[in-house]
């Protein structure tokens, strides 16, 4: 009797750990199936990312002259801006006139950046305005008709315009822009700054006669060209 019990309890303790067991075993095969795929996902994942075609940029060549440090050619992308060629080229000097540079705008294959000097720049402007007042001047005897007459008037707003714009400002223009005037050298420029830190901004044109070295002379040879606007 006592061998039957005891066979009987051997018999259940052999049925769990065959039962446990199997359970393992399931489990274990459970989790390695889930690690696989999710292997095969991340797989997946990484496959289809990898044939996404990446965005690429045309390489351009623009040639920085003028006033820069490292004139030159240089290589960049094709949406990259003016300033960034500017300062690849080393950056401006201080003889740079910044006004004369579109510094936003979208860069071109072959294009030539020129970055003038401040004294090049009030140059370019005062033979703009020569001309400007030239244009003005013949077409003050056009108009003999009605047609004429307002063509001639929309020309000379249009280039009464122009010469607004390319006006020296006494106010605020340097020593290069002041020297870009007739009869303006290096010392009345200095002698003017120097009178409207003193004194302050110029109220109208003719006041720059109180400056020492300007006389009436000076004044009508640079009347149309400056500004205290």
């Amino acid at each position: 009797m006592i061998n039957t019990k005891k066979y009987i309890v051997l018999t259940m303790v052999a049925v769990l750990v065959f039962f446990t067991g199997c359970k393992d075993k399931n489990t274990q095969v459970s989790l390695t199936d889930k690690a696989e795929n999710n292997s095969q996902t991340t797989r997946v994942e990484a496959g289809e990312n990898s044939e996404e075609p990446s965005e690429s940029l045309e390489e351009i060549y623009v040639y920085v002259s003028g006033q820069v440090n490292n004139p030159g050619v240089y290589c960049l992308k094709s949406n990259d801006r003016v300033f960034m060629a500017i300062e690849k080229a080393g950056g401006l000097t201080k003889k740079a006139q910044k006004q004369g540079v579109n510094m936003a705008e979208v860069l071109k294959d072959g294009q030539n950046i020129v970055v003038l000097s401040q004294k090049e720049y009030y140059a370019k402007l005062k033979e703009n305005q020569n001309g400007s007042e030239k244009n003005l001047d013949g077409n003050s005897d056009s108009g003999n008709d009605s047609q004429n007459s307002s063509q001639g008037t929309n020309d000379k707003t249009h280039d009464s315009e122009d010469i607004k714009e390319n006006l020296v400002n006494i106010n605020t223009a340097d020593v290069e822009g002041l020297t870009s005037l007739s009869g303006i050298g290096e010392t009345r420029a200095k002698a003017i700054i120097a009178y409207r830190e003193e004194n302050g901004d110029f109220k109208t044109k003719e006041d720059i006669k109180n400056v020492s070295g300007i006389g009436d002379s000076i004044y009508s040879n640079i009347e149309k060209m400056i500004t205290v606007d």
